[in-house]
C-alpha cells in the first residue's frame, strides 16, 4: 500500500469514528432526557398518592363530592352525612327517652357498620337508608312546591330564621364558630351555608306537605266520608262486650272446654246473669287471696284490632254488622283448642260524639282532705256568684279564668280548651264535657283528682268519626300522590361520595 492509499484509509477510519461518536452522544442525551422525565412522573405520582390519602379529609371535598342524586338534584357527601347523623341522633335520643342510657340497643364504643339492627341489616345500613329516603321525600316536595308556585308564609320564614339563629346561639354558647359547631355535630365539610340550604329545604317541604294535605281534605264532603266509612267500618267502629275464655290443657280436653262454655252460656239469660257467672268463674280461677274486680269480663269502647288481639274469631263475631244488644255466642278460637263465651253489650258502631270547646276555672286542692275541699268549695261558690253577677256570659267567664284559675295550661287564654275529643281528659272532666244533654252556654262544677273545676261549654263541633276518617283518607291520598310524584325523582348513589360519609361512632 502506497502513501496515498494509507492516507485515504485513515480518512475513512476517522470519518467512521466521528459517526460512531455522534451516535453515542445521541444515545447518552436520550437516556438523560428520559431519566429526567421519569423522575418528574415519579414525583407527580407521589404527590397524587398523598393527595388521594389527604384530600378526602378536607371539608371542601365532602361538599364537592356527590353522594347520590335525586332526579337531577345532587346531594353532596357533606349533606348526606348531615342527614345520616341526624337520623342517628334522633334514634338515639328516642331510645334514651324510652329505655334510658343503660339499656340502649346501640353500643357507642363500636362502629355502626359492625352492629346489627336485624339479622342482615347493620345500624349503618338502616340509618343510611332512612336518611336517603328522607332526602328523597324532601327534595320531591321541594320541587313540587316550585312547580305549584308555592310561597312560604311569614310564619314559615320566621321558623327558618329561628333555626338559623338557634344554631348560631348554640355555637356561641360552646365558644365555636358556626361552621366549626356544625362540623363537630354533622360531619366534616358541613357548614353554615349548607345548613341554610337544608333548613330551607325542610321548611319548604314541611309547609308544602301541610298545604297539600289541606288541599286534599278540602275535596271531601259528607257523602265521601260516609262511603269510606261503610267500606272500612272495622277501622272505625268500637264495641262494648263481655267475654270469658274456657281453655283446654293437660287436665282438660277440648270437648270438656266446649261443654263448660255451653253450660256457662245456658245460665247467662241476661247481662246481669253473665256478670254473676263470670265473677264466680274468675274468682274460682284466681290465686288464693286475690279479689276479682267487678265487671272484669267487660270490655268497653274496644276497636277491632284490640278484639282481634284476643282472637280473630272473637273479633269477627263482635264486629259482624248483624250483631245486636244481648247477642251471645260460644265462639271457637282460631287454634281450635279454646272457646269464648261472648255477650254483646253495645254493638260495634262509630262514635256519635262531637268535638267540644270548653272553658274551665281550676281551684287546686287535695280532694281527699275534707277540710281543704270545704275551703276551696267556698272560693268556688264565690266565683260562680261573680260569674252570674257579671251576666253569665262567656266573656265574663274568660275574664274570671284569667284571674282566678290555677291551671297553667289555660289561665292565660280564658280557660279555653278547643277541639277536645272523648278520652283525652280525666274521667269526671270528660263525662261533663261529653254529656249529650249539655248545650252551649251550660255551666257546672266538677270534682277531679286535681281539685274543683268550674265548667263552661263554649262550643260543639263536628262529629269525631268524620275527623277520624278525614285524617285517614288524607294520609292515604297524600301517600298515593307523593309516591306518584316521587317516580320522577329516582335515587342514584355514587360509590365514592357515599364512602365519604362521616360516622358519628368511629
Amino acid at each position: 500500500m502506497n502513501t496515498q492509499e494509507k492516507i485515504e484509509q485513515r480518512r475513512k477510519e476517522a470519518a467512521k469514528a466521528q459517526k460512531l461518536n455522534k451516535q453515542r452522544a445521541k444515545t447518552v442525551f436520550n437516556d438523560i432526557f428520559w431519566k429526567k422525565v421519569l423522575g418528574v412522573v415519579v414525583v407527580i405520582l407521589l404527590v397524587a398518592g398523598i393527595a388521594a390519602l389527604t384530600v378526602p379529609k378536607m371539608g371542601w371535598t365532602r361538599r364537592a363530592a356527590v353522594a347520590f342524586t335525586v332526579g337531577d338534584q345532587k346531594v353532596s357527601a357533606a349533606e348526606y352525612s348531615y342527614y345520616y347523623r341526624s337520623t342517628y341522633m334522633n334514634y338515639y335520643q328516642t331510645m334514651v327517652n324510652y329505655l334510658g342510657e343503660d339499656n340502649l340497643p346501640i353500643d357507642t364504643s363500636v362502629p355502626l357498620t359492625e352492629q346489627y339492627m336485624s339479622t342482615d341489616v347493620t345500624y349503618a345500613d338502616y340509618f343510611s337508608t332512612s336518611a336517603i329516603q328522607s332526602v328523597q321525600t324532601m327534595i320531591t316536595l321541594e320541587q313540587a312546591a316550585k312547580e305549584a308556585g308555592f310561597e312560604l308564609s311569614e310564619e314559615d320564614m320566621a321558623q327558618y330564621e329561628s333555626g338559623i339563629a338557634g344554631i348560631q346561639s348554640y355555637a356561641s354558647y360552646y365558644g365555636m364558630t358556626t361552621d366549626r359547631y356544625l362540623q363537630a355535630n354533622y360531619g366534616l365539610g358541613f357548614n353554615e351555608k349548607l345548613f341554610e340550604k337544608v333548613l330551607m329545604r325542610e321548611v319548604v317541604a314541611n309547609a308544602y306537605q301541610t298545604a297539600k294535605m289541606e288541599e286534599i281534605a278540602a275535596g271531601y264532603n259528607d257523602e265521601i266520608l260516609e262511603n269510606y266509612y261503610q267500606e272500612n267500618r272495622t277501622d272505625f267502629d268500637k264495641a262494648d262486650f263481655r267475654v270469658v275464655q274456657f281453655t283446654s290443657g293437660t287436665d282438660k280436653t277440648v270437648e270438656q272446654a266446649k261443654k263448660e262454655a255451653d253450660e256457662f252460656a245456658s245460665r247467662c239469660t241476661s247481662e246481669a246473669a253473665y256478670e254473676k257467672e263470670a265473677t264466680i268463674k274468675l274468682t274460682a280461677e284466681a290465686e288464693e287471696g286475690v279479689e276479682v274486680a267487678a265487671n272484669k269480663s267487660l270490655f268497653t269502647n274496644t276497636d277491632f284490632t284490640a278484639a282481634k288481639a284476643m282472637d280473630a274469631n272473637v273479633a269477627a263475631y263482635i264486629f259482624d254488622t248483624a250483631r245486636k244488644v244481648g247477642d251471645m255466642e260460644v265462639v271457637e278460637s282460631t287454634s281450635g283448642l279454646n272457646y269464648y263465651v261472648v255477650y254483646i253489650v253495645s254493638p260495634a258502631a262509630r262514635s256519635d260524639q262531637k268535638f267540644v270547646d270548653v272553658r274551665h276555672i281550676l281551684l287546686s286542692c287535695d280532694t281527699t282532705d275534707e277540710e281543704a275541699l270545704a275551703q276551696v268549695q267556698e272560693q268556688m261558690d264565690q266565683i260562680v256568684a261573680d260569674f252570674e253577677a257579671a251576666g253569665s256570659t262567656e266573656e265574663a267567664f274568660a275574664e274570671l279564668a284569667n284571674t282566678m284559675s290555677e291551671d297553667p295550661g289555660s289561665n292565660t287564654n280564658g280557660g279555653l280548651y278547643e277541639n277536645l275529643e272523648p278520652g283525652t281528659t280525666v274521667q269526671e272532666f270528660n263525662d261533663w264535657c261529653f254529656n249529650q244533654n249539655h248545650k252551649v252556654g251550660d255551666t257546672g262544677v266538677v270534682t277531679t283528682e286535681y281539685g274543683l273545676h268550674f265548667m263552661y261549654l263554649a262550643g260543639i263541633g263536628d262529629d269525631v268519626w268524620k275527623s277520624d276518617i278525614s285524617e285517614q283518607m288524607q294520609s292515604d291520598d297524600y301517600a298515593a300522590w307523593l309516591a306518584d310524584f316521587m317516580l320522577n325523582y329516582e335515587v342514584v348513589t355514587k360509590d365514592f361520595g357515599m364512602s365519604l360519609r362521616d360516622e358519628p361512632i368511629k
